[in-house]
């Protein structure tokens, strides 16, 4: 078998789930329903509003058996989004080209590439997968990851930085251009950082998930110098790869279709736009 082109991604939300399968979907779905109600501590105020979740609930199973059945290496399952509308899910999306000055991204391409030669991993050398929560700041996690992979790579340091300063701080109001839980951008992020001598450490500055009054303390982590490297939209991925040999690095995604992801590789293929920040790890071949 032919070694299949891989691309590690490191999520901003953690999206653990449970594969059904054709079988399960035509069983009691209300009964599925509750497990889940139960399992995510749903609470629906009115019965209105239960009826309206699972009728969402059981049209994203649906979806789920449908994007199961086109057997492209990557299973879909009840993730805690599955309650959840298309347009609830993508406005935790926040990465909007047409709010990039640099914009120019395609309607449409596809990356026809090659195996990598050899393989980069640099999980080992960073946090765990952190959780955005309702929040679109999908910007920042990226902007942090990046980050906390540089300290820990070139200086043998890792640390756990706060999202939530660069959430209150690095906003439209103070000239970065960001939205807060409504979107922005990971290199108008490292703008801030690089203004203001580094970002405050997660234990100094706790992540709320939501907009808040900019109050960081003094004591900050990781001094940037103002610019960096932007690669520009349709990227060569050889290119991509080059930089990821010397350290991860922050890349936009399109992913409206991962609200049910439960396992597999996303194959490179078509998209219509980028709308979500990601944190690029590695690369090599599935099968060796």
């Amino acid at each position: 078998m032919l070694a299949k082109p891989v691309i590690l991604v490191a999520l901003v939300a953690s999206l653990a789930a449970i594969y059904i399968s054709s079988q399960t979907v035509s069983v009691n779905v209300e009964q599925e329903f509750m497990k889940f109600v139960a399992e995510h501590r749903r609470s629906y105020f009115s019965k209105a509003d239960y009826s309206f979740r699972l009728g969402v609930f059981t049209e994203n199973l649906k979806k789920i058996e449908e994007l199961n059945n086109n057997d492209d290496g990557v299973v879909h399952g009840i993730t805690k989004f599955a309650d959840w509308t298309e347009s609830e899910f993508e406005a935790l999306l926040t990465m909007k080209p047409e709010d990039h000055p640099e914009n120019n991204y395609p309607e449409q391409h596809y990356h026809n590439i090659k195996a990598p030669q050899g393989e980069k991993d640099w999980r080992g050398k960073g946090n765990d997968v952190k959780d955005q929560g309702q929040c679109g700041s999908c910007w920042a996690f990226a902007a942090t990851a990046t980050l906390e992979y540089l300290s820990s790579v070139k200086i043998n340091k890792l640390t756990d930085l706060a999202e939530q300063e660069l959430v209150d701080c690095a906003t439209s109001a103070a000239g970065y251009q960001n939205n807060g839980c409504n979107g922005g951008w990971y290199d108008w992020a490292w703008n801030y950082v690089a203004d203001k001598g580094g970002l405050n450490r997660q234990k100094d500055y706790k992540y709320t998930a939501k907009d808040g009054a900019c109050n960081p303390d003094p004591d900050r982590f990781i001094p940037i110098n103002k610019g960096h490297t932007n690669m520009g939209s349709n990227a060569n991925l050889d290119a991509i790869r080059s930089k990821i040999d010397e350290f991860p690095v922050a890349v936009a995604v399109y992913a409206s279709n991962w609200s049910s992801y439960s396992s597999g590789i996303f194959k490179c293929g078509f998209y219509f736009q980028v709308n979500h920040a990601v944190t690029a790890v590695g690369y090599g071949n599935e099968n060796g």
